[in-house]
């Protein structure tokens, strides 16, 4: 849910800004993978 303890932030990788990565806490809890939209790099 927006605003429960959310993080966003550009790709580790590539830096894209175009596209934030959003993190809630229960994701990053669980070590829920994302993926970025520009590169394709995936992350815990």
């Amino acid at each position: 849910m927006p605003n429960d303890k959310c993080v966003k932030f550009n790709c580790p990788e590539c830096g894209n800004e175009s596209s934030w990565i959003w993190r809630c806490e229960s994701c990053r809890e669980s070590a829920t993978t994302y993926k970025c939209v520009a590169c394709g790099f995936e992350g815990p």
